[in-house]
């Protein structure tokens, strides 16, 4: 009897989980389903921003500063959301990824030829998110340092015809027509003249053809990997190359461009011994831009051990802002140093720089870039507990990071104060409006004290942040004034505020105005006091 009822419940089991396994796998479908519209929607949004990136800043002339903020205000705001879409993005693909490991969606995405964990799966949107990306930034930039003409040009005003008289004049015989005179020819200019002036038409020409030259090379520039030495060499030739027709923009008279080509041309061939053992011009591949930009290739070697010694200093010191901070000119020296190493060894035995020596010297610093990206210090620093949830995710992070740089000297946490908030940001509209990055007098904050930063829009906090942090590595810890490396306290100014023992309240606002940001923080009480310990992390008494 036992037996029965166990198989009865047996069967029972089974014909209960074929319908759960239907209805998941019908569940599956419809969410495959909407996942895939999901991922047209994304790729139709890429599509749309990337033709409003297109579109933006057609190389015009700026005849005013206000002309050149409202496109950047644009392009910023392209920028925004394509930083939305980015995450929006990164979250679909998780999710599409995860759902591809499930036992009853796999075989269905499976047998639709769709492999989402597969990374071809993704390259195409992948690719043309960071192209969106990318060109935004350029043209951004480029608006960012497009310079201001002055268009007012001098008009001609026609004279209105003279009406015509009421009474006509008796009509008399002409006086006979004096001689005509035969007019001197002008002399001819030399035919090596060069000209001294352009008219409008020649140099509208000129500027486009630059302007298309310098969209080119930064749609070249787009897809390099930057994360090899080869990479950032060639990075750093078309960098060079769009910073040299940059400059020519702002001549009166820019040169005509020829007609586009590839800014790499193929290698020539080896040259071949001329009879009489003369030999060709050394290196053509210096010709063709892989030169060293600084000289010869001692003084690579030299700029390379100085930022390799700044990089020992910032280890040895536990700065890792510092070291972070050096990457970018190992990077580029390192760029220089492959650039050479390839001219040297496509000009062969005509090089007038060794191969080896330079590919030394990019090794060295490719180990050096590898460290610097790995480094964390040891030194302990504790950790921000108490974060008040009720504050705006900008306010809670500078509380954060002020509270990480006062809690690595031992220096008490700060709290947020909505009076000094209120006051920040009354001040920060008023600089703003004005343009001008001025403290405000002392007579109207008593206790409190400041910390001013002018921004571009798109900074992050932690690049807010940064602008003050950075000045620890010149900062040596003792008594007020005397805490700078270099004596002068104002380049330290920013980070004793933020770590000054004595304060405890502190509240930022922040305005737009200008085409730029403006960041006020205010602390109470204020810090840089005259004789009094900063970053000290067991203060001795004060002196008297």
């Amino acid at each position: 009897m036992l037996g029965r009822f166990l198989g009865l419940l047996a069967s029972a089991t089974i014909l209960t989980s074929v319908p759960t396994v239907a209805c998941a796998q019908k569940a599956d479908a419809q969410r495959i389903g909407n996942l895939k519209s999901q991922q047209t929607d994304i790729e139709n949004r890429i599509a749309d921003l990337q033709r409003q990136v297109d579109d933006a800043y057609a190389g015009k002339t700026y005849c005013s500063a206000e002309e050149r903020t409202e496109d950047l205000t644009k392009l910023r705001a392209l920028q925004a959301q394509i930083a939305v879409l980015r995450t929006e993005y990164a979250k679909f693909k998780a999710g599409f990824i995860k759902m591809a490991a499930t036992p009853t969606a796999g075989p269905q995405l499976d047998a639709a030829g769709i492999h989402p964990d597969e990374r071809s799966y993704w390259t195409a949107d992948d690719n043309a998110l960071q192209k969106l990306r990318d060109s935004a930034l350029a043209k951004a930039n480029r608006v960012e340092q497009a310079p201001i003409h002055d268009c007012t040009e001098k008009k001609t005003v026609p004279m209105p015809a003279s009406p015509p008289l009421v009474q006509t004049p008796p009509v008399t015989a002409p006086p006979p027509a004096p001689p005509k005179k035969t007019p001197t020819p002008a002399p001819q200019q030399p035919a090596n003249r060069p000209k001294t002036g352009c008219t409008d038409n020649q140099r509208t020409d000129a500027v486009l053809r630059i302007q298309d030259e310098i969209l080119r090379l930064e749609e070249e520039l787009i897809p390099i990997d930057g994360t090899t030495p080869e990479g950032r060499a060639h990075r750093l030739q078309l960098t060079a190359e769009i910073d040299r027709l940059g400059k020519l923009l702002n001549l009166d008279c820019p040169p005509l461009l020829p007609p586009l080509k590839p800014l790499n041309p193929p290698p020539p061939r080896q040259p071949t011994p001329q009879p009489g053992g003369a030999q060709p011009p050394a290196s053509q591949a210096l010709q063709h831009g892989l030169q060293l930009r600084r000289g010869p290739l001692d003084a690579l070697e030299d700029d390379a051990e100085d930022a390799l010694d700044d990089l020992d200093d910032a280890m040895d010191d536990c700065d890792e802002a510092a070291v972070k901070a050096l990457v970018p000119r190992l990077e580029q020296l390192e760029a220089e140093a492959v650039a050479a190493t390839i001219a040297a060894r496509s000009a062969g035995h005509f090089s007038l720089i060794s191969a080896s020596e330079a590919q030394a010297i990019a090794d060295d610093l490719d180990e050096a870039i590898a460290a610097a990206k790995k480094f964390k210090c040891l030194r302990p620093i504790r950790p921000y507990r108490h974060l008040p949830m009720w504050l705006g995710p900008t306010d809670q992070r500078i509380l954060y990071i002020h509270n990480l740089e006062r809690g690595a000297v031992h220096a008490r946490d700060l709290k947020w104060n909505f009076k000094l908030e209120w006051n920040a940001t009354a001040y920060a509209q008023q600089l703003a409006a004005t343009h001008q990055l001025v403290h405000a007098p002392r007579e109207g904050r008593g206790m409190e004290s400041e910390n001013l930063l002018q921004y571009n829009p798109g900074w992050s906090v932690d690049r807010m942040m940064q602008s003050w942090t950075v000045e620890k590595r010149d900062f040596v810890p003792g008594y007020f004034p005397n805490v700078a490396r270099d004596g002068n306290w104002m380049n330290v100014a920013h980070y004793t505020q933020m770590i000054w023992p004595t304060t405890t309240d502190i509240g930022c606002g922040y305005a737009i105005g200008g085409g730029y940001g403006w960041l006020v923080c205010r602390y109470s009480p204020g810090g840089n006091k005259d004789g009094k310990p900063v970053g000290i992390p067991y203060p001795t008494p004060e002196r008297g």
